[in-house]
Order: C-alpha cells, then sequence, then structure tokens
C-alpha cells in the first residue's frame, strides 16, 4: 500500500507523522480488505482492491467539487482543494455500489462515512447503508428523519448527525452480531444486528433504499473493513478529516469517566417502568452503580423524572422499591416526580404513597435532605422539596406531580420564595416533547375557538399525533398545567431557577441537547429530556450526569450505562452549559427590590418581612440611613431616629409595636 495514494495532496500538505503512525496502525492490522475512497473527480479507490461503482444512473445525478466550490463548511486540516461528492436523494435504480472481494459471507466488518447532510435533508429519512444485492427491501442503517437524527434502524437511533456540519459516522459489527455506533470517534450506542440481513454478500449499497427514503448530502470519504474495529481505534481517528477516512481529525480531548477534581454530581434516571415491568436486573444495576461510586464521584442527589413503574401494580412496585432501597442503604439522597403511569387513573391513588413504597413512613420521606411536603395533603408525597448544599452551594429541588395543579404551584412558588439563596431546580414529569417543544395546548389564536392548539401544530410539522402526551389530555389529571404554563406559573420568572428536568418523551428520537430559554430577567434556563425507555431492554441502563465544576458555574452532562458499561460520546449526551451564580439576598433588602430604602423598613415594621430583623439587616440600614451606633444584646435594638424624614415616624413606633416574624 502506498500512503501517498490517500489523498494526492497529502505530501503537500504536510501530513504529520502521528497521522500515518495511526493510519499504518490502523491498516496492517488482521483485516484482509481495507479500502478508502476519497472522491477525488470519481469512484476510485484510494487505499485497497475494492471498488465502487455507480449503480443505474446514478453518474449523471453526482458531481464533485471543493467544499468552497459547493459552499460548504471547510473539513478538519484541509487546504481547500480536496474534493467531494455530491449524491442525490437517490431512487430504487440508483446507489452506489461496493464490491470487496473478500469472503462471500462478511459477519465482521467496519464502516466509516465522512458526510455531511445540508439543513434541507435534516427531517428525511437518510439511508447510509443497503444490504440487499438488489435493493429490494428497507436499508440497513439510516439517519432518522428528525432534526439531529441518530444513526440506526427498526426504531433503535443513537446519536446526533447535526446539520451542516461534517461528521464522520462509524458502525462495527462483531462476532455476537452486534452494531456498535460511533460519530466522530465517540460511542454513541449498540443494538442488536443478529439477523443475516446485516451479514454482508460480496456486494452492498450505499446510500440506497428501496422506496425513495432517501436525502442529498454530501461525502468525502467512505472506508470497509473486514473486521471490527476497537472503541479505541475509533476514537483515535477522532472526527471527519480532509484527507479521508484513514487519518485522524478532531479526537475528543477529555474521558468522560474522569472525575473533575472538586466537583460535585447530580444523577438523574430516566422513566424506568420498563425496567420495573420487564427487567429489574437493569434498575437494581443502576441504583448499586450509583451507590457504588457516590463518593468518587460526589454523588449530591439522585433525580428520578417519574414513571417508576408501567402499571400500578404490586410485582412492579416490588422491584422498583427493591432498585431505590439500594439507594437508602447506601445513604445516597433521591427525588422523585411521579409520573402518569405512577397513578391508578386518579390523582389520590396510587401504590407511590403507601409507607413500604414512598409515601409517608418510608425511608424516602425520611431523609435528610427532605424539605418538606404539600401541606394541604400531609399524607401524600406525590409533592416535595428536596436541599442540599455542596461546595458553598446551596440548592433546592421541586419535585412535582404530574401536571401540577394551580394550588401546587402556589405553594412551589412559595417555598421558592423563602429560598432565594439557593439554585433551584424544576423536577417534573411532563414538560416537553422531544426536539425542544413545551407541551403547550393553548390556541395559537386566543380570539378564534376553532383555533389549533400549539401542540396540535406540531403535530402535524412532525406528522404524527404526539399532544395526546400532554398532562392536559389525561382526564384523570384534574386542574394540570401543561409545560408552557409551568414556564410561566414557575420558571420564568425567577433567577434562581436554571435547571428543568423531565422526562415522558423518548429523548433519543432527536439529536437536542436541551431546550434553552431566557427567563425574565435575562438568564439562562436549560430544559433536559431524559427519557431512555424506548432504547433495547427498556433503556440500556443509561444514567444522566450533572456534573458540576467547582467554579459553580460549568456543568458537564454526561450519560453512562452499566449494563453496557460504556460512556456515550453522543453530543446530546456528553456536552457542557454554563450556569449563573446565584444572586445572594442584600441584608435589609426585604422587598427585593435590589436596594435597602424605608419601603424595606416598612415591610419588617408591618410583619410583612420574610425573617427578623437581623444584626446585618441594622447594618445595612444604618449604613444607608446614617443612624447612629447601636448595641446589640439578647435582641436586635431598634435604632434611634435619624434626621431622614421618611423614618421619623417609624421609630416612635417600634417603641411600643411587638416584632412580628411573617
Amino acid at each position: 500500500m502506498n500512503i501517498a495514494t490517500l489523498r494526492p495532496t497529502a505530501a503537500r500538505l504536510g501530513v504529520s507523522f502521528s497521522l500515518l503512525a495511526i493510519l499504518l496502525c490502523t491498516l496492517n492490522s488482521a483485516s484482509a480488505i481495507d479500502s478508502i475512497w476519497n472522491f477525488e473527480g470519481d469512484l476510485s479507490a484510494n487505499v485497497g482492491s475494492s471498488t465502487l461503482s455507480y449503480r443505474g444512473d446514478t453518474a449523471s445525478f453526482s458531481s464533485y467539487g471543493t467544499t468552497a466550490a459547493l459552499g460548504l463548511p471547510a473539513i478538519y486540516d484541509s487546504s481547500g482543494s480536496e474534493q467531494v461528492m455530491a449524491f442525490p436523494a437517490t431512487t430504487p435504480g440508483q446507489g452506489y455500489t461496493v464490491t470487496h472481494g473478500g469472503s462471500p459471507l462478511v459477519e465482521e466488518y467496519t464502516m466509516i462515512w465522512d458526510i455531511l447532510y445540508p439543513e434541507s435533508s435534516d427531517i428525511q429519512w437518510r439511508p447510509l447503508l443497503q444490504t440487499s444485492v438488489s435493493n429490494g427491501n428497507d436499508g440497513d442503517l439510516f439517519v432518522r428523519n428528525v432534526p439531529w437524527g441518530g444513526i440506526g434502524i427498526s426504531g433503535q437511533y443513537h446519536g446526533a448527525i447535526r446539520p451542516d456540519e461534517w461528521n464522520r459516522v462509524a458502525i462495527t459489527r462483531d462476532s455476537s452480531g452486534t452494531w456498535h455506533k460511533y460519530i466522530n470517534g465517540g460511542y454513541v450506542g449498540e443494538q442488536d444486528a443478529s439477523s443475516s440481513r446485516f451479514a454482508l454478500d460480496p456486494t452492498f449499497h450505499l446510500f440506497a433504499d428501496e422506496n425513495n427514503e432517501t436525502a442529498p448530502g454530501y461525502v468525502s470519504s467512505y472506508r470497509y473493513l473486514d473486521r471490527a474495529m476497537s472503541s479505541s481505534e475509533l476514537l483515535q481517528l477522532g472526527g471527519a478529516n480532509a484527507q479521508g477516512t484513514g487519518v485522524s481529525g478532531q479526537v475528543f480531548m477529555d474521558n468522560p469517566a474522569d472525575v473533575s477534581p472538586g466537583s460535585y454530581t447530580i444523577a438523574i434516571l430516566g422513566d424506568t417502568q420498563n425496567y420495573s415491568q420487564f427487567r429489574p436486573d437493569i434498575y437494581a444495576q443502576q441504583t448499586q452503580w450509583l451507590a457504588d461510586n457516590a463518593n468518587s464521584r460526589n454523588i449530591q442527589m439522585v433525580l428520578h423524572v417519574g414513571d417508576v413503574v408501567n402499571f400500578d401494580d404490586t410485582t412492579q412496585w416490588n422491584n422498583a422499591t427493591a432498585a431505590m432501597s439500594t439507594l437508602d442503604n447506601a445513604q445516597v439522597p433521591y427525588a422523585i416526580a411521579p409520573g402518569n403511569h405512577d397513578y391508578a387513573n386518579n390523582r389520590n391513588v396510587s401504590q407511590f404513597n403507601q409507607a413500604n413504597r414512598f409515601g409517608v413512613g418510608s425511608p424516602y420521606a425520611n431523609q435528610s435532605t427532605l424539605g418538606g411536603n404539600y401541606p394541604a395533603e400531609p399524607n401524600s408525597m406525590l409533592n416535595t422539596f428536596h436541599t442540599f448544599e455542596a461546595n458553598g452551594e446551596e440548592t433546592i429541588v421541586m419535585a412535582l406531580e404530574f401536571g401540577p395543579r394551580d394550588e401546587v404551584l402556589d405553594w412551589a412558588n412559595a417555598v421558592l420564595d423563602s429560598h432565594p439563596d439557593h439554585r433551584a431546580i424544576l423536577l417534573t414529569h411532563a414538560y416537553m416533547f422531544d426536539g425542544g417543544r413545551w407541551f403547550d395546548a393553548s390556541p395559537v389564536d386566543p380570539n378564534d375557538p376553532q383555533s389549533l392548539t400549539h401542540d396540535q401544530v406540531r403535530d402535524g410539522e412532525v406528522n404524527h399525533v404526539e399532544s395526546i402526551y400532554n398532562p392536559h389530555s389525561y382526564g384523570w389529571a384534574t386542574g394540570a398545567n401543561d409545560g408552557k404554563e409551568l414556564w410561566d406559573k414557575l420558571v420564568k420568572g425567577r433567577e434562581n431557577m436554571p435547571l428543568v428536568i423531565t422526562g415522558h418523551q423518548f429523548d433519543e428520537f432527536d439529536g437536542f441537547p436541551y431546550q434553552l430559554e431566557q427567563a425574565d430577567n435575562g438568564n439562562n434556563v436549560y430544559q433536559m429530556l431524559v427519557d431512555q425507555q424506548n432504547r433495547t431492554a427498556g433503556g440500556e441502563g443509561w444514567i444522566r450526569f450533572l456534573e458540576f465544576s467547582p467554579n459553580g458555574q460549568t456543568v458537564t452532562v454526561k450519560s453512562y450505562s452499566p449494563y453496557l458499561d460504556q460512556w456515550s460520546y453522543a453530543t446530546d449526551e456528553y456536552f457542557t452549559i454554563q450556569l449563573s451564580l446565584v444572586s445572594q439576598p442584600i441584608d435589609g433588602d426585604f422587598d427585593s427590590d435590589g436596594d435597602v430604602d424605608g419601603n424595606d423598613f416598612l415591610l419588617w415594621q408591618r410583619g410583612d418581612s420574610p425573617n427578623e430583623l437581623s444584626p446585618e439587616d441594622l447594618l445595612a440600614w444604618q449604613t444607608n440611613f446614617g443612624f447612629p451606633e447601636s448595641t446589640l444584646a439578647s435582641n436586635i435594638m431598634v435604632p434611634e431616629s435619624s434626621a431622614l424624614t421618611l423614618l421619623l415616624g417609624f421609630a416612635s413606633i417600634l417603641c411600643v409595636c411587638p416584632r412580628r416574624v411573617g
């Protein structure tokens, strides 16, 4: 093999020795077949003896050019002269045929594409592989037909292909018949591919499907090997490189398994309903891993988004209780926001509230981090709040029922008002759709009784009815508020609530990491969907992590499955966000308007202040109003009158009026 044939420009570009070493290492492996095509004006292979040919009249609809000439983003390590191929939305008679020249039936293999799909293709099916020689059935590997869709087949899609960006997509099929999937070098998921349809005949096709489920795109390089490359090899290859799929592109520098020194973690369990019904072993494996790693990862709390069980069934509740008891025994605090499956078609009927489950008298109800439950329903744990302190930061978690009622929101607002110095997290089951939009049953045109709701408009956009999952659609959930109403009534008016955590919708159907909105004060609010229940084995055991750095602002979001023993590199499961620091209350500022004035004094004097007059409040008032020095004994002395006209009357009133605590 001649390395110089990888790209005619490689020598001129001065490809580094390290990159060539990677190439030599991967090509000089046990593979009998290792072929690379870099699409430099035709379908000739740059490496290897395999061939690639046009199927039908595909040549007439294919074109070549540089990224600049085609108006595309440059590829990593590009000189600007490398060419790429533009391929069409193929018909059933079109595509690109690979004749690999190896074994008549290949069971283990690796395929790598450096591809770009334009935004116009983002909601269409995009086939990458067709193993049927006649193209007589559905393609075998697709990019899903949703924004930022993942890769897979048969409902098992992983990762995110972002439009108008170069992505390196790789799959391996190993001896067990399992497909392992990678995007830009990082593992994103796996699925069963043991069916004979996924073994390779001497020929197969690229970008082909039998019924026009195709879309146009661009390919810079394609590589085929007749062995399964390892995760470490693919991680080393990283993302797309202008020199082809045999050369390393941008490589992930950070291993998600690593813990940043001084950080603390909040873990999140998505909907566990299928584990409770079908795979309690995976549920138990999740909580055992959390218990075993609570100290090493400094896990402060575990959040459960709800749908603990699939039905209000005793066996399922037994399974769920057994799994969560592992956290109880390890003294790992947790909070649960019950989901619609945790009820028995009635707001007040559920095993959730039993003392041998998660009700009053249970270990859950006796956690030291539990701040309280909804006082109007003292025997219910469906609405709770939890607090903890880590790295000098105080956090409050509001865990609210499915479709919280107005009276529950009134209570939640009062609780949050009394914790202004805490970073607040809303945990509730049903808040947003996959793809990043609130549940919103309000009419688009409030003046038109026949107007479609915002949810129904979305149904039309995604060509699928999902508005039925809005809490308003559940007749038993009386007085419910949906996601948009929660945003309006609880979230958007707060400076200290940067996170909303929710479930209910399958999060792998799109590649959006979060929905980002700005609250009334301009602060960012990250709203995250965590629900892996539609994946293999009820969710593949994935756990989401929020790792808070010591600076109190940087949060690295990670995902790990103890069932698969894998950390995810998918861009919607491994990313970083920046939170604002929580503003600390100003001493003496009882009306929270950012200054200390007579209005604050009046609030305190009338008993409407949130707390008793403290030494800090007194000092603030002395500084602002020029009160003479006062001394503090067992009780705080009321300041004497000053020249400030506004407060002349208040000092005399204080002599006869006792203090009241709000």
